[in-house]
């Protein structure tokens, strides 16, 4: 890993592989994850023309819903033969202020291109690395003002119900918040996605 990163968990498919990839976890952990995805994602798939353009979605979740708190980013992917699946890269771990996306914007950032880089940051990936192969509250800003958007948005869920609550953004235009009960179900998922 190189010096000074955050160790990260990774979750899903990657076009450089044919194999689901998961690294990191804690015990349980990812697969109480895959069955969020394998419940929730089916008729999401299908919808082909909104994944394909779908932009990565910022997240942190509480630590009751899946064993521990996790900030990160979750990406609308696919794997080396064309199935599409999210693929998510979590900091595990207490949650930094969302007002400072700068956790966010470094995962985001990372290069995910199967070659060294990805090699180093996740080496139990194995050698293929080296490789090329409602209870819902939602706020929209036109403006993309993510900071306005998620004063006003907060201010809508106690405090107190984070820890059960998972909370999903972008902060391109138009910013998008929601806040969910557990983990976002397929209606949810279309509104991160863009098909409000």
């Amino acid at each position: 890993m190189t010096e000074g990163a955050a160790p990260l968990a990774l979750l899903g498919k990657h076009p450089g592989w044919g194999d689901f990839l998961r690294h990191g976890w804690p015990a349980g952990m990812a697969e109480v994850l895959e069955a969020w995805i394998d419940a929730n994602f089916g008729t999401i798939r299908d919808a082909t023309d909104i994944w394909d353009a779908a932009r990565p979605v910022r997240f942190a979740i509480g630590g009751g819903l899946v064993g521990c708190a996790m900030a990160g980013i979750l990406r609308f992917s696919r794997d080396r033969v064309g199935r599409r699946s999210p693929l998510i890269l979590a900091h595990l771990g207490p949650i930094p202020d969302p007002a400072d996306q700068s956790l966010w914007d470094g995962i985001e950032a990372m290069e995910l291109t199967p070659g060294e880089a990805l090699a180093e940051r996740f080496p139990e990936i194995g050698p293929d690395a080296l490789t090329p192969v409602s209870a819902i509250v939602w706020a929209l800003n036109e403006d993309g003002d993510f900071p306005a958007l998620l004063e006003a948005a907060t201010r809508a869920e106690p405090p107190a119900a984070a820890a059960a609550r998972s909370h999903w953004w972008r902060v391109d235009a138009p910013a998008l918040w929601l806040s969910v009960p557990g983990l976002p179900n397929p209606e949810a998922l279309r509104f991160l996605m863009g098909n409000t």
